[in-house]
């Protein structure tokens, strides 16, 4: 079980589990739900977990039950079948998972958006949550008093990767990135970018955050692996630890401790 305790110390690798617990779908008298496991998310902790996605058409029409009429339309506007299907699922696992935590109707959360839309409860803002989607799986993650984020990336070729990766690496990270040998630059790349995105999710930034501004550690991936904080920009300190994730995937969750 992943748990986090907030406190203004370095994760510790021998202390902290980084595996995220993983959920999955049932569906009783016709109603979506999560299979039975504890959810309890501590005050001063947070969580993530881990959803893959399931190709159940009766399970899909059931979820549909779940969602806002905003996230209905936003379903519908969707091209592709696939991408549908995920923010479909994503939307209504998150809302099983808040409903659980907090002891209520999954059917009756309300969300507010920030300028950045990044998503917060409206009538709970002490329980923080983020949600990230990539290829087969979603992750999401729930602490409770401060805001959290969280990113999960398939890995995959790109073409020009490094140019992308010139909008992406600090001055200093550069650096590190022209002597690495081609074999580990597409790993490098994602666990750099899902670190990143985690810390830009947390704060809530969006855009208006320059990624090369940030520094998150050594290329070879040892800091993240062990934990750090992280200052980004005005926004405050937030801590932030690679999390396992499944073969080909990269994934992390930052929490912002301080403003």
């Amino acid at each position: 079980m992943l748990s986090i305790t907030h406190q203004s110390t370095l994760f510790k690798q021998e202390e902290e589990s980084m595996a995220p617990d993983c959920l999955s779908l049932q569906i009783v008298n016709d109603t979506p739900a999560l299979r039975s496991t504890d959810v309890r998310v501590a005050p001063g902790r947070s969580r993530a977990w881990l959803y893959r996605f399931v190709d159940d058409a009766r399970m899909q029409e059931a979820l549909l039950s779940l969602l806002s009429e905003d996230e209905l339309v936003r379903a519908r506007a969707f091209i592709a079948p696939a991408a549908r299907q995920h923010y479909i699922q994503t939307r209504a696992v998150l809302r099983m998972l808040l409903g659980r935590v907090l002891e209520t109707s999954p059917k009756g959360l309300a969300f507010d958006y920030g300028p950045y839309g990044k998503p917060s409860l409206r009538d709970a803002d002490a329980c923080c949550f983020n949600i990230a989607h990539s290829g087969d799986y979603a992750l999401l993650a729930v602490s409770q008093g401060l805001p959290v984020g969280v990113d999960i990336e398939r890995q995959r070729e790109i073409e020009d990767l490094d140019a992308l990766a010139r909008m992406v690496l600090s001055p200093a990270e550069a650096g590190g990135w022209a002597a690495l040998p081609p074999v580990d630059r597409v790993p490098t790349f994602f666990s750099i970018w899902t670190a990143k995105e985690a810390l830009v999710k947390a704060t809530g930034r969006g855009l208006g955050l320059s990624l090369t501004s940030l520094e998150v550690g050594s290329l070879t991936g040892d800091i993240l692996e062990a934990g750090c904080r992280v200052q980004v920009g005005e926004s405050g300190v937030c801590r932030l630890l690679s999390l396992d994730a499944p073969l080909g995937y990269t994934a992390a969750l930052a929490v912002q401790e301080s403003l």
